[in-house]
């Protein structure tokens, strides 16, 4: 399965499935694309020896089942059918799946931040899904489990889409769901003979935390579990603002079905160039008024937006936030302009007075103004606070004040923490703090690679010391080059699959790393491989880390 294909079916079915998983969803929005795209053939792809530890996946089969040791789940795939997985997504698809409609199935388990019952789950989804309509749930069995069936359809343009979704609430949060899709037309032949079949194949497994999709060598933890009467670190995220990107569009009108249209605005940006892509939404009409409708998964009191534009920018007139209930409020009134710069990114701060929830943008184009031709908007992004975060502490409208790092402290000390533990606060481009949950290795011949993941795994550390260079005290890092990682100090942190590389940065090792644990601090500035125009600076602790 091609990675658009995914993006598309995903962007579709994330619609309904979030409200299912709320944990594991609400931080696709920006990280489907970058994951999806370096890992397009997953049975093929494996992480370079010299690469930093990141959450890539990949597929593999035992005795003709898929076993997803992760998701703790394995079933039979159709004969003939792809599989895929990735960002803990089981994805299977026809052969002859179109991009949008399938026919596929997308299997998937999370844990949801509140308890509740497969009855619960299931009024929450059908509650807040406005996309399509649900049927009357059936009682079924999943695995053994009790779950719940319900039918769906959704019309997309002049295509009416057919859905089977099961849902069962494994234990108090943990969830699983799957759901099988395609055109109406193509339902009864294509999907209908194999849906009970794949219900049926599906057996739950002990899940293995942090092994990846099958087929890719995990990077194995060493952190011991915590004791019951312990509770185990959590991510803080609610010190900072969450960033994402559309998972659905709607337009007034789109050049096409595929290409230019308005899902192509749905994902991170991909078009690197000033320049007409098929890649990028652009209206029928090259002279015309029209407007284009972003759908994010999590619903955020906002505090900016960023419009990424790569042809004929910026004729924008207006832009609209619309909140959980439909109401739209007006936040950019304005006139078409000639602008320097192409592509462009128009950038809004947001500084509201009234405490709302916004999972929608509605931007608003007048192309008969300047005679430029199409402005096409390669993607959206929406930054903001999720509810019962950091609003309740400040007044609406003001923002959280960032962790004061720089590139040379560590605002941790290391007797702060307990023996294997590891903090450390990101800011600059993005704002969070994160509190030790996992270490993984990916070490080579000539040098530790330790990698720290944050516990929603939005965050991974990765740094690099040569095995023939330990020594207590100061060090500084040399900038992060891919072919000489192994061979210099250095550092890198993947953000939602996004990876940014050290440019400058120190080690403070208060134990001689020869004895075979780390202990120290660590600072460094990185930018964006993908978005030279993000940096984030990285500050942080480490106490008593086996080094392998």
């Amino acid at each position: 399965m091609s990675t658009r294909m995914f993006r598309m079916m995903a962007s579709f079915t994330l619609l309904a499935l979030m409200s299912f998983c709320c944990s594991t969803f609400s931080q696709i929005g920006s990280k489907i694309t970058g994951a999806l795209g370096n890992n397009n053939n997953p049975a093929q792809s494996e992480p370079a020896a010299d690469e930093p530890a990141s959450s890539q996946s990949s597929t593999s089969e035992s005795s003709g089942d898929y076993v997803f040791d992760e998701g703790g789940f394995q079933f039979t795939p159709i004969q003939g059918w792809q599989v895929n997985c990735s960002i803990g997504i089981i994805q299977m698809a026809a052969p002859s799946a179109d991009t949008m409609y399938g026919p596929a199935f997308l299997i998937m388990t999370g844990d949801n931040p509140d308890e509740m019952t497969t009855d619960e789950a299931f009024d929450k989804f059908k509650n807040e899904s406005t996309a399509a309509e649900i049927g009357k749930p059936k009682k079924v069995k999943v695995g053994g489990f009790p779950a719940l069936q319900a039918e769906m359809t959704s019309t997309q343009g002049d295509i009416t889409v057919k859905s089977l979704v099961v849902t069962s609430m494994l234990t108090a949060k943990r969830q699983f769901t799957m759901m099988a899709m395609a055109p109406e037309n193509r339902w009864d032949e294509e999907v209908e003979p194999y849906f009970d079949d794949v219900l049926k194949s599906i057996k739950f497994i002990t899940p293995v935390p942090g092994a990846g999709c099958p087929g890719e060598d995990p990077m194995q933890s060493t952190m011991d579990e915590p004791a019951p009467d312990q509770p185990q670190p959590a991510d803080s995220i609610i010190e900072g603002p969450f960033s994402q990107y559309a998972v659905y569009a709607t337009a007034s009108s789109e050049y096409g079905s595929d290409s230019w249209s308005a899902m192509q605005a749905t994902g991170a940006p991909n078009v690197e160039n000033c320049e007409d892509s098929v890649n990028a939404w652009a209206s029928v009409g090259a002279t015309t008024k029209e407007w284009i409708e972003l759908t994010y998964a999590m619903p955020v009191f906002p505090t900016e937006i960023n419009i990424h534009m790569n042809y004929n920018p910026s004729q924008i007139t207006e832009i609209q936030i619309i909140d959980t209930d439909g109401n739209a409020y007006t936040v950019v009134e304005t006139y078409p302009e000639y602008v320097e710069f192409c592509p462009d990114v128009y950038q809004i701060s947001l500084e509201l007075t009234k405490e709302i929830y916004v999972d929608r943008v509605k931007i608003f184009l007048d192309q008969s103004v300047l005679g430029l031709g199409w402005n096409e908007i390669d993607a959206v992004e929406l930054i903001g606070l999720p509810q019962g975060g950091a609003v309740s502490a400040t007044s609406p409208g003001s923002s959280p004040n960032p962790p004061s790092t720089s590139a040379s402290t560590s605002p941790y000390q290391t007797s702060e923490l307990d023996p294997g533990a590891f903090a450390y606060d990101v800011s600059g481009y993005e704002n969070d703090v994160i509190m030790g949950a996992d270490v993984q290795y990916q070490s080579t011949d000539n040098a530790y690679v330790v990698g720290f993941m944050s516990g929603t795994q939005r965050y991974i550390v990765s740094l690099f010391i040569p095995k023939d260079d330990l020594k207590i005290g100061k060090v500084q890092m040399i900038p992060y080059d891919q072919t000489k990682a192994a061979k210099g100090n250095t550092a890198a942190i993947y953000i939602n699959a996004f990876l940014y590389i050290a440019e400058s940065g120190e080690y403070n090792f208060e134990v001689d790393p020869a004895t075979g644990t780390l202990t120290g601090t660590f600072s460094f500035e990185a930018r964006s491989k993908d978005f030279p125009d993000r940096v984030v600076t990285v500050a942080g602790a480490v106490n008593n880390v086996p080094l392998k």
